[in-house]
């Protein structure tokens, strides 16, 4: 089957139906299922996805229409990143800091312990001081 011919074949068979796979418009018109997404994409062809059907909300509440069922915990990306994160108050200093990611689990961990959570290096060591001098004031008489 010639180009053109291969071309205007899918064309017709995305119209009669926009939620064909590339491999069964390959084997329809009698090429690859690569050649048939170079087709559909080279001729900017309108194909709709088998799981249009089967969308959801986002859990987050935004709102967002999510079109992949593989979704981890049924969030957009947004949505997961601000519920995975962790704000917190500086033992030393007082100042909120928000952390996203592994540091998020790591001081959520330390909090649910009971420890003292800094917002830097400093801020530890000036508060990791100031308890040890505090012991050693109520110590000594």
């Amino acid at each position: 089957m010639n180009r053109r011919s291969a071309t205007n074949r899918i064309k017709e068979l995305l119209e009669a139906d926009p939620k064909l796979t590339y491999q069964q418009l390959g084997d329809a018109v009698g090429v690859s299922k690569q050649r048939a997404f170079q087709i559909v994409k080279n001729n900017n062809l309108e194909k709709s996805f088998p799981w249009t059907g089967k969308t959801f909300s986002c859990s987050g509440g935004c709102g967002k229409r999510l079109y992949y069922t593989l979704n981890k915990g049924g969030y957009c990306r947004k949505c997961r990143k601000r519920r995975n994160s962790f704000t917190f108050n500086c033992s030393h200093c007082g100042k909120e800091q928000t952390l996203t990611g592994r540091d998020a689990s790591r001081k959520r961990v330390s909090l649910n312990k009971g420890a003292n959570i800094y917002c830097n290096a400093s801020c530890r060591t000036s508060g990791e001081m100031s308890k040890y001098w505090q012991k050693e004031s109520t110590h000594v008489e």
